[in-house]
């Protein structure tokens, strides 16, 4: 399965403590004992930071944890965005195979 890494870029030190629960994504496949890997497909662009503080394309409203996430991720032009494999429990090489051919497809573009 290829499903996302973090609904964020990587974030300054400041923010872990504030957005722990949204590593959600890593954290269901690490209890669930599946091998997970991430591999990196693209890069944040300007306008990536560009739509993130538009408000009608990335509303906030009062919700703490968005408006973190949207401070979080200003500084965040040229940083890696992943997705993450995941398999069936002891399919690890099936996981590293699948992020290899993933990695190999993305270097092509990315």
């Amino acid at each position: 399965m290829i499903a996302p890494a973090f609904p964020t870029t990587a974030i300054p030190h400041e923010y872990p403590a504030k957005l722990g629960l949204i590593a959600v994504e890593t954290a269901l496949y690490n209890v669930l004992d599946y091998p997970a890997g991430i591999v990196p497909v693209t890069k944040v662009i300007k306008d990536d930071i560009e739509n993130l503080n538009n408000e009608t394309i990335f509303s906030t409203g009062w919700n703490l944890t968005k408006l973190d996430m949207k401070k979080a991720s200003q500084d965040t032009e040229n940083l890696p965005v992943g997705v993450q494999i995941i398999t069936q429990p002891f399919e690890e090489e099936k996981c590293l195979a699948i992020m290899k051919q993933v990695q190999e497809i993305v270097g092509k573009i990315y």
